[in-house]
C-alpha cells in the first residue's frame, strides 16, 4: 500500500512535468538547489577563512606602512637629538645659550633625565630677567636652535618698580638614551 502511494505520486508528478513551463521551473529549482548545497555551502567556510586572512593581511600591511612612516619621521628629527647622554651637557648647552644674550640668570633648576619612549628628556627650569626684546630672542633661540627643545611652560612677570620683566621657563630637551 505504501508502495502504491509512491507510484501514484510519481505518476502525478510526471504528468505535471509534461507541461514545459512547469518542467523548466523544476529544472531551475533543482539546479539552484544543487548549486547552493553542492557548490556554495562547501565553499562558504573557505570564503570566510579567506576573508579573515585578507583582513589580517590588510591590517599587517597598514601597521607596516605606519611603522615605515614613523621611522622616516624619526630619521628626520634624530640629527637634532643630543648625542651625549649626560644631562649636564644639555644643561651646559642651555647655560651657554642664555649667556649669549644680555640677560640676568636668576635661577636654573634641573630635574634630570626622564624616560620618554626610546629617548630621555631633561627638564630644565629657568628664570631670567632683562629687556623684553632679549627675552623674546631667548625664546626664539630655544624654539629654533639645532637641538630638539620644547618649551613646556612660559610665564612673563611684569617689571617691579625700576626692575626688568622676568621670564620663567620650563624647557624639555630630548636626548639619546645611554
Amino acid at each position: 500500500m505504501h508502495e502504491r502511494d509512491h507510484r501514484a505520486e510519481l505518476k502525478r508528478l510526471a504528468d505535471a512535468l509534461r507541461n514545459p513551463l512547469r518542467l523548466r521551473l523544476a529544472v531551475c529549482g533543482a539546479s539552484l538547489g544543487i548549486a547552493y548545497f553542492g557548490i556554495y555551502q562547501p565553499l562558504e567556510a573557505r570564503i570566510a577563512l579567506a576573508s579573515r586572512r585578507l583582513n589580517e593581511a590588510e591590517q599587517r600591511q597598514a601597521a607596516a606602512q605606519a611603522t615605515v612612516l614613523l621611522r622616516s619621521q624619526v630619521e628626520a628629527f634624530e640629527p637634532r637629538l643630543a648625542s651625549n647622554p649626560d644631562p649636564n651637557e644639555t644643561i651646559q648647552y642651555v647655560l651657554d645659550g642664555v649667556r649669549s644674550f644680555p640677560l640676568k640668570l636668576l635661577r636654573l633648576d634641573s630635574r634630570g633625565a626622564q624616560a620618554v619612549g626610546p629617548y630621555d628628556a631633561v627638564s630644565i627650569e629657568l628664570e631670567v630677567s632683562g629687556p623684553i626684546q632679549q627675552l623674546d630672542a631667548l625664546v626664539e633661540w630655544l624654539e629654533s636652535n639645532e637641538r630638539l627643545f620644547r618649551i613646556d611652560a612660559l610665564r612673563i612677570e611684569p617689571p617691579r618698580g625700576d626692575g626688568e620683566p622676568q621670564l620663567r621657563l620650563r624647557v624639555l630637551a630630548l636626548k639619546v638614551r645611554p
